[in-house]
């Protein structure tokens, strides 16, 4: 027998013996998580409630700002594409491709 083996051995021996223990630990720790879950869902029930105007209030108070980035935003894109292009073209006639 391979040293291979024995590891291979031994760890199927490990799983046997830990199987158990995981179902025994899967059999406790199921009913606690539904338990925690029905008594936090009013709680994360609320939360939403008293956040969802603060977010609305946020998204229309920061609409204007976000539209007039885009706006810059895509002035300067234009404004980018612009002198690239020129810089293009100088760059060719630099060259003598032109």
């Amino acid at each position: 027998m391979g040293l291979g083996d024995k590891i291979k051995d031994l760890a199927g021996q490990a799983k046997e013996k830990a199987s158990p223990l995981v179902s025994k630990a899967k059999e406790k720790t199921g009913p606690l998580l539904e338990k925690a879950k029905e008594k936090a869902s009013p709680v994360v029930e609320k939360a939403k409630e008293k956040t969802s105007p603060v977010v609305e209030k946020a998204k229309k108070k920061t609409s204007p700002v976000v539209e007039k980035a885009k706006e810059k935003g895509g002035e300067l894109a234009e404004k980018a594409k612009t002198k690239a292009g020129r810089s293009d073209e100088q760059s060719d006639e630099e060259a003598g491709t032109s």
